[in-house]
């Protein structure tokens, strides 16, 4: 005797469906179990999978290789190589400098014009960074301005040492004084053209800076 198919039980239907007591099986998001974009949102995982497996090799074939950058073009940074003054006795600017500040004359040419240039810097024949001495007439600039070169020295003794020096020139500007952290402990004198010279020690520049602790903004 043929056996009869059993109909599956309200359990099983819902197993194979999706929904109680049906054998056609459907998708299960046609019998409410899944949201209707589910197909779509499988679809396009599906995709992305295939899509990843295709640029996976290249992937491999480009480690190790130097990365490329794009960024918005920068200049290349400058460095400051010197300052130029105008000067009307150039011979006394070159005297005043070798003195107070221990320049030696790096470069010196004479113009077609009659005129003279000349370059001052701590090295002869190595200095990153010059004055460059221009003859010409000049006006003298004002006291009050306080636009001046800085020159740091070794100690505080060294800044007294070079006030009195300059005291006894009549070229002193302004006597030893000790503005605090940053500013240091410094003096002011006035090369021959009016140009203000500071002398300093303890500021966060030079040789002898102490490091200055950094400060987080709040």
């Amino acid at each position: 005797m043929q056996e009869q198919k059993r109909k599956p039980s309200g359990a099983e239907g819902f197993q194979k469906s999706g929904r109680p007591g049906s054998n056609r099986r459907r998708p299960a998001w046609e019998a409410g179990i899944l949201p209707l974009n589910y197909a779509r949102v499988a679809a396009r995982e599906t995709a992305a999978r295939s899509l990843g497996s295709c640029f996976r090799p290249l992937a491999k074939s480009m480690v190790g290789a130097a990365p490329i950058w794009y960024s918005t073009p920068m200049a290349p940074r400058p460095h400051l190589t010197h300052v130029a003054l105008w000067t009307a006795d150039i011979q006394k600017s070159i005297d005043f400098y070798r003195k107070y500040c221990s320049l030696e004359v790096v470069h010196d040419r004479s113009e077609d014009d009659g005129g003279r240039v000349v370059w001052v810097g701590e090295h002869a024949n190595d200095s990153r960074f010059v004055i460059v001495l221009i003859r010409r007439p000049v006006e003298r600039s004002s006291r009050s301005s306080f636009a001046h070169f800085g020159f740091s020295c070794a100690s505080r003794s060294e800044v007294d040492e070079c006030a009195a020096l300059a005291r006894a020139d009549g070229v002193l500007e302004l006597e030893p004084r000790d503005a605090g952290p940053v500013v240091g402990y410094f003096c002011m004198l006035r090369d021959p053209d009016g140009n203000s010279v500071e002398f300093s020690f303890g500021q966060s520049l030079g040789p002898a800076a102490p490091r200055l602790r950094r400060v987080k903004p709040r």
